[in-house]
Formats: structure tokens, C-alpha cells, sequence
């Protein structure tokens, strides 16, 4: 098993409803399943412990492969398949609709759709998406209007330049 990233953020919903909406979208919509990748949520397993506690509302995933091929891993959904009313009830994706993660209201899909655009419309209000993969730091900012800001920090940098 190896972990690739790992994903700390605040959901605006029920943390059930937002980890399977979460599932369905990895799992179905990026194929996952097929890479042999999962998540691992981690909150009550690893993070009991006082000084490891993350802020209130917070929740941490791993994604985690444990066999398989990294070629065929994406964070891009490249189906073109368009999202059927069973899926926006059944799975909950009718909370993106509110959320305003589709372009056209016309047209549901999730065609060059990256799971972090997923995970920020999920996110609370004035909250951060933070998603660590090796020594970089994906950080989205949600803004109390739901605007959302964006950025990658390399965190050798940043820890090598911090003062203790």
C-alpha cells in the first residue's frame, strides 16, 4: 500500500453524505476502482491523539493505491458521459448543482473536471482545501462568499525558511 496524497478540508455538509458523494465520484467518474486506488478516511483511526487533532469541522483522507498502475491513476475525469437524475439524487451530486460546480446548466458532466474543483465545491464557506502530494501543498482558499482562490506552495521551501 502506497499512500499519494493526502487531503485535509472542511465540508459544508454531513461528513456521510460529502464522503459518499466524494466515493461515487472517484470511484465511478474517475475510475479509481479500475487503478487499484481508494481513500482511507482517517479522522478516527490516526488523528486521536491532542497535538494531532485537526481544527474543528476538519476531516483528513488518504488516497491510497494498493495495486495497480500510476499511469492509469488521474485526478481528471475524461468521461464525457452525461450526469443522469438518478446519479444527481441517488448520489447526492445534486448538491454540486447548488452549489454552482456546473458551467451549463444545460449540460451535467464531469468531462476535464479535476477532484479538487469537486472537493472545493463541497467545502465549507471560509474554509481551506489543503492536498498534499510529496513535497507540494495544493491550498484552496473558500472564500465566505463561496469565491474560491488557489495556489501550490512547495512545502521544502516553506519548512526550510520557517523560523523556529
Amino acid at each position: 500500500m502506497a499512500i499519494l496524497g493526502t487531503i485535509i478540508f472542511k465540508p459544508k455538509y454531513d461528513i456521510e453524505i460529502t464522503r459518499g458523494i466524494i466515493e461515487k465520484f472517484t470511484q465511478e467518474w474517475l475510475r479509481w476502482e479500475d487503478t487499484g486506488t481508494y481513500i482511507s478516511w482517517s479522522n478516527d483511526r490516526h488523528y486521536q491523539a491532542a497535538e494531532r487533532r485537526l481544527p474543528e469541522g476538519y476531516f483528513r483522507f488518504d488516497i491510497e493505491m494498493d495495486s495497480g498502475c500510476l499511469e492509469d491513476f488521474t485526478e481528471i475525469c475524461w468521461c464525457e458521459e452525461t450526469i443522469s437524475a438518478a446519479h444527481l439524487t441517488d448520489d447526492m451530486f445534486i448538491l454540486l448543482v447548488e452549489e454552482g460546480f456546473f458551467k451549463d446548466p444545460e449540460d451535467y458532466h464531469f468531462y476535464e473536471r479535476e477532484f479538487t474543483e469537486v472537493l472545493s465545491a463541497l467545502s465549507a464557506n471560509d474554509s481551506r482545501l489543503l492536498s498534499f502530494w510529496g513535497d507540494q501543498c495544493y491550498v484552496s482558499q473558500k472564500e465566505k462568499d463561496g469565491s474560491i482562490k488557489s495556489r501550490m506552495n512547495q512545502l521544502a521551501n516553506l519548512m526550510l525558511n520557517t523560523a523556529f
